[in-house]
């Protein structure tokens, strides 16, 4: 639940970017629109992922790293997320480009490939990085 609640407001980012490009600064290419809405939303996963979804994991192995180390616990999580993520950006937005070009509506288009990588980010995440 709490990963759906953080998947909303990093959606929520990702999209405001996504249309403040296009709407108010009228950004003509979608597809890049895109790639940056999804990039603000990465940044805001990060935060959210590692300080409320999986925080239990992220603090407890946060404890065990002694005094410098956990600055490089926190930059190689960073990393890892941020590496996933960018996976899941493309995932993002390739397949909106897809559906775009199949004509779909934006906002379908836009569901559509945050769902799928969506699907993708958690598998990965929970795997990868906050696995117990």
């Amino acid at each position: 639940m709490k990963f759906c609640l953080a998947v909303g407001i990093n959606t929520i980012v990702d999209w405001s970017i996504y249309y403040g490009l296009i709407y108010f600064l009228l950004f003509e290419s979608e597809t890049l629109a895109k790639a940056i809405g999804a990039f603000g939303g990465i940044t805001s996963a990060y935060i959210l992922n590692s300080t409320f979804v999986f925080n239990n994991v992220f603090f407890s192995k946060l404890k065990e790293q002694p005094g410098k180390t956990k600055l490089q616990y926190i930059f190689t999580t960073y990393i890892k997320l941020f590496s996933i993520y960018s996976i899941g950006m493309a995932i993002n937005v390739l397949t909106f480009s897809f559906f775009r070009f199949l004509y779909f509506p934006r906002l379908i288009s836009l569901v559509l490939s945050t769902s799928f990588s969506m699907i993708f980010n958690y598998h990965s995440i929970k795997i990868f990085i906050f696995a117990d």
